[in-house]
């Protein structure tokens, strides 16, 4: 199985093409995930200095109880749905950084596979079938249950 992934592996256009599909990935629309998370947590700084004004002019009404959930019930809903968006953004952000550096670790095999891919152990076998996410299905018995027949 390891020398059919070599063969293909060796093939370093093959190999630049699919780091370079990772990193493209990684920099979709080039989005400034650090200032955008920036400006979601202030706004959900300002939501909760909302809610807390909201609360304090509530309580000064005569029926404080209904006054104070009528005030907080839409700023805590626009507030929840900032909080996902801040949630989604580093998610986003994370997605991103995982497929640049998949890209990059793409780059080192090209540069590796060009020298001594053939000469691997097996944990360095498994890191590069990980890295390119190649799964292996095995169709039948393994060769030492053949021998044991």
């Amino acid at each position: 199985m390891w020398n059919e992934a070599c063969a293909s592996l060796e093939d370093p256009d093959r190999l630049v093409a699919m780091a370079e599909d990772w990193i493209d990935f990684g920099q979709v629309g080039q989005v400034d995930y650090a200032r955008r998370i920036a400006d979601l947590e202030k706004q959900v700084a300002a939501n909760d200095a909302a809610i807390s004004a909201a609360v304090v002019a509530a309580a000064k009404q005569p029926d404080a109880k209904v006054a104070i959930e009528q005030a907080v019930l839409t700023l805590a809903k626009e507030r929840q749905h900032t909080v996902q968006l801040l949630e989604d953004t580093k998610l986003w952000r994370q997605e991103a950084e995982d497929a640049a550096q998949r890209g990059r670790d793409l780059q080192k095999l090209v540069e590796l596979a060009r020298h001594r891919l053939r000469d691997m152990g097996p944990e360095q076998q498994a890191m590069v079938l990980d890295l390119l996410e190649i799964q292996v299905t095995l169709l039948g018995g393994t060769p030492e249950e053949g021998a044991e027949r």
